[in-house]
C-alpha cells in the first residue's frame, strides 16, 4: 500500500525513531522522542506508515527460503 508521505519524510522519522529507542545516552533519547512526537502530531500516521515501509524493506531484503525440492 503506498504511503501518502514522501519517502524522504519516512526515511527521516525512521532515523529519529531509531534515536529515541536505541541512542547512545539518556539526553539524545529524549531529545529524538520530543522530536519524533512533534513529527507525528504535524503529520499524523506518518510514524505508522514509517514502520511498515522499514517492514516492507526488511522482507524484501530478506525473502524467504524457497521451498525444499520434492521427494524422489
Amino acid at each position: 500500500m503506498p504511503s501518502s508521505f514522501p519517502e524522504a519524510l519516512l526515511d527521516r522519522y525512521l532515523k529519529v525513531h531509531a534515536l529515541a529507542e536505541y541512542g547512545a545516552t539518556d539526553g539524545e533519547r529524549a531529545t529524538a522522542g520530543r522530536l519524533r512526537a512533534r513529527r507525528e502530531e504535524e503529520n499524523p500516521g506518518v510514524g505508522i506508515d514509517a514502520l511498515r515501509l522499514k517492514a516492507e524493506r526488511e522482507r524484501a531484503a530478506n525473502p524467504p527460503p524457497p521451498p525444499p525440492p520434492p521427494p524422489p
